[in-house]
C-alpha cells in the first residue's frame, strides 16, 4: 500500500523504519506543521501532509489539542 495509495498509508504510519513519536508537540514541531499549511494548504490529503514532519503521523498526533480547524 505504501507505494500504491500513499496517502492512504501515511495517514496512518510513518516511513518504514521511522520511530513514532507519541509525547506532546514541541514548539519546533508546530511551527514546522503550521509553516506546511502555509506553503501546501490542508485540503484532505492528510496522509501526504503528514509525510512532511519526520516521527508523527496525524490522528494519534494530537493535533486537536493545539490547533483550531
Amino acid at each position: 500500500m505504501f507505494k500504491k495509495n500513499p496517502n492512504q498509508y501515511f495517514y496512518r504510519h510513518n516511513e518504514p523504519g521511522e520511530e513514532q513519536w507519541l509525547h506532546d508537540w514541541s514548539a519546533q514541531e508546530q511551527e514546522l506543521f503550521l509553516e506546511i499549511v502555509r506553503q501546501h494548504g490542508c485540503g484532505d490529503k492528510w496522509g501526504l501532509f503528514a509525510t512532511y514532519i519526520p516521527h508523527r503521523f496525524l490522528p494519534s498526533s494530537g493535533l486537536k489539542e493545539w490547533i483550531s480547524v
